[in-house]
This record gives C-alpha cells, structure tokens and sequence, in this order.
C-alpha cells in the first residue's frame, strides 16, 4: 500500500515511481507463491464428484475467457464421446486447468500470432481412462526443460513463482488422476489429464 501511494504521489521522482512499481510486482509475485503454498496444503481435501465434462468444459470456457486481461485466445475443444464422464474434484480441476490454460495463453503463441488453446478429450484405447488434452501452438518446450517441469519453482519466466505446475500435478494425484507432458512433433505443446477410471467402483469416499 504504501508502494502504491509512493507511485501516486505528484512529488515523487520517476526514480521513486519505478521503485514502487518493483516493490508492488514483487508482492504480487510473493501474493502468488503464498497462495500456491495454501493450496498446496490444501490438496488432501478432496470433494471428488462423477459428472459429465462436455458441459463442465463449456461453462469453464466462458469463465476462462471473460476472466483474462489480455486478448482472447483463438478456442476449440472437443469431447468424444459427447456424454463422457468423469470422477473429480470439480473446484480443483478448475484450478488444474486454468494453470494450463493460462500458460497456454502466454506461451502458446508464436511472435505477431494469437494464442491458440485445443481441449481434447477422449477415452484412451485398451485402458479405458478417460483423458484431456491442452494442446497450444507455440513454439513448445526446450528439450533440456521437458524434465523439470513438474520441479517446485522451476520457471522459464522472470515473474513466475514456478509453482503452478507442481500444483497441478499434485491436485492430480490427489484426485488419482495423472498429468503428463507430451510432444507434439508438429509443433505446440500438450499436456494431458489422465482421470481415473469413471465407473462406480472407482468413485472416492
């Protein structure tokens, strides 16, 4: 707060201006890990629900796009079969996905381009574990860094607390799910949820 009124003030240098914008950004950034830290203590409290994702991943579309600053990225998502469904906790898969959405937004652009984010969602063959897919067409992941990404603050970007995907996997295993990155030879990046199976047998207490 007092950052901010430091910018505020008409007696302020730029000096001092840019300063307090250091000091805010930096709380900011403090803001995310301390959140990221709670949720991660809080992934053991798991609600799991069975439900349907076509409808699911429409209304978490709309919310995604309304909620971001930037432009709206160029969407597509597919469900097959259309009434495929799944077991869980639907408060945090929200938390997975917007994770990997958002990343998508950020990286998943080549210069002069809009982002571009694909939902895919299938029943893998033989197995029978449903899945989704987030797919991106940037310009995708360093070899050398395919094998931290899941790391506890590990981060490509000067202002990511390098948590979120450690997060996202955590809330995964907590729901007996698996999140995994997968190449794509042409180009982008995917991740993939892999669910546990959604039969009645499987359902969590």
């Amino acid at each position: 707060h007092a950052a901010q009124l430091l910018q505020e003030s008409t007696g302020a240098s730029a000096a001092d201006r840019r300063l307090g914008q250091i000091v805010h950004d930096n709380v900011k950034r403090a803001n995310r890990i301390i959140n990221d830290v709670l949720d991660l203590a809080r992934r053991d409290r798991v609600k799991p629900e069975r439900f349907a994702l076509a409808p699911w991943l429409d209304a978490f579309a709309e919310e995604f796009r309304c909620g971001l600053d930037g432009p709206s990225p160029d969407w597509r998502q597919t469900v097959q079969p259309e009434g495929m469904e799944i077991v869980f906790d639907p408060h945090q898969l929200r938390q997975v996905l917007w994770n990997l959405c958002a990343n998508a937004c950020q990286h998943g652009a080549r210069p002069g381009e809009t982002a571009a984010i694909a939902l895919d969602a299938g029943v893998e063959p033989g197995r029978g574990r449903p899945f989704l897919d987030v797919r991106d067409a940037g310009p995708g992941i360093a070899p050398e860094n395919v094998e931290k990404l899941f790391e506890p603050f590990f981060t490509t970007r000067a202002k990511g607390t390098g948590l979120g995907l450690y997060l996202a996997r955590e809330l995964c295993e907590a729901n007996r799910a698996h999140l995994q990155y997968l190449p794509v030879p042409e180009g982008g990046s995917r991740f993939r949820i892999t669910f546990a199976p959604a039969s009645p047998a499987t359902e969590m207490d």
